[in-house]
């Protein structure tokens, strides 16, 4: 039985499985989301046009590398002036767009304001421009913490300003970390129907391992994507995604889905984002976020989904408007019965972070994930995904099951 042929029947009336009945909400879903588009190539602005883990042809690579240094040679040039001011300000707002789906831009550099920089901090800026050049033009590649070894701890600065600096520099050249041959060891793991190979032939089958497969660094292009996957799941966990895969022996959930599972352990970096990014413009399937009901969550899925204002001059390989926000939503505490002994109070940093999401200019085109945050701040509490399975295996016996079975999604 094709599942194509009853996409225009009701699910309700047809003698189908629980399963069945999933798999045509997202084969509806599906057709929804090739449609849906909120890149315009027109509208890129960046120096380099590809996510970090495509292969392209070493000319092309040259070509933009030679752009790269030229563009670094000028940072530099304005760097050494009187009042250096050649930096994009990350944290003004007037310097972002929205798309259509209010996926975070960045504008044209002749629109946007640029920061004056503290001269100690130009001088750091310089030093590490000085480091990447090198490493371009001798074809190599540094660690985040090897930079930090020979740059920053030997000029009186910290990890989190060497990442401020780095992060800088890519919205100013419009390139990743990976541009500028530093690399991060991605956190995302990956666990379901997906193989992948990358281009020295290296081969990963996502289904062959117990802890999920780690995502590899993307100095090594990935050439190849095979799947037979009907959706995608971003859990924002890596103890749920662990507990799921451990009890898909018995529940069976991965198999009798088709799915595939992914987790960045928290807030996402920007390595796992472009591979998962990558895989999905390969698949163009359902992709689904699962996070905590709070307001930490929540902002995790808008990252997914809407991209962040640090990395808004990657959001063409980095946001994903097409994730849908499959739970757990503060209305399912409810609907779920999640006891009050499982519910908590939100912090002074919840109730903070809350107010921030709720000015969010892209959520304003989102009124229903507003009023799930509304709903949140009303109730004063929050909830964390395992409070549901209260059952042991009720998150992929019960819960996503019904989800995707009644298109219970936002």
């Amino acid at each position: 039985m094709l599942i194509k042929n009853y996409m225009e029947e009701d699910v309700d009336s047809l003698n189908y499985s629980y399963s069945e009945q999933a798999m045509i909400q997202l084969a509806r879903l599906e057709s929804i989301i090739k449609k849906e588009c909120d890149f315009d190539p027109e509208d890129d602005h960046r120096l380099f046009k590809f996510n970090p883990f495509d292969d392209i042809r070493s000319s092309e690579r040259n070509t933009l590398e030679q752009k790269l240094k030229q563009a670094l040679i000028t940072l530099g040039s304005l760097l050494n002036a009187k009042n250096p001011t050649t930096v994009v300000d990350r944290r003004s707002s007037r310097n972002f767009k929205y798309g259509i789906h209010g996926v975070i831009r960045l504008k044209p550099r002749n629109n946007v304001k640029l920061v004056t920089m503290a001269r100690r901090k130009c001088e750091f800026m310089l030093t590490i421009v000085d480091k990447i050049t090198t490493l371009i033009e001798e074809d190599r590649y540094m660690s985040n913490r090897e930079l930090y070894y020979k740059t920053a701890s030997l000029t009186g600065f910290d990890t989190t300003q060497l990442s401020t600096v780095l992060d800088d520099l890519c919205c100013s050249l419009g390139c990743s970390r990976v541009h500028l041959r530093i690399l991060n060891q991605p956190k995302g793991l990956v666990y379901g129907h997906l193989k992948f190979k990358l281009k020295d032939n290296e081969s990963f089958d996502c289904l062959s391992t117990r802890e999920g497969t780690r995502i590899p660094t993307p100095y090594i292009p990935i050439t190849e994507i095979k799947s037979d996957a009907k959706c995608i799941i971003i859990i924002e966990k890596d103890s749920v995604l662990q507990k799921i895969i451990k009890q898909d022996k018995t529940t069976n959930f991965v198999d009798t889905y088709k799915v595939i599972l992914f987790t960045a352990r928290g807030y996402p970096d920007v390595n796992s984002r472009a591979f998962l990014n990558k895989v999905w413009l390969q698949l163009k399937i359902p992709i689904f976020v699962l996070t905590d009901a709070d307001p930490h969550g929540a902002e995790i899925a808008c990252c997914y989904k809407f991209g962040c204002y640090a990395t808004a001059s990657e959001s063409a390989y980095l946001a994903l408007p097409q994730v849908r926000w499959l739970g757990l939503l503060p209305s399912d505490v409810e609907k779920h019965q999640i006891p009050e002994s499982k519910l908590v109070r939100l912090s002074a940093n919840d109730n903070s972070k809350l107010k921030s999401l709720l000015k969010r200019p892209y959520l304003r085109r989102k009124p229903e994930w507003l009023d799930q945050l509304h709903l949140m701040r009303d109730r004063g509490t929050k909830a964390e995904i395992e409070s549901i399975d209260i059952m042991g295996d009720y998150l992929t016996r019960t819960f996503i099951p019904n989800k995707l079975r009644f298109a219970s999604w936002l």
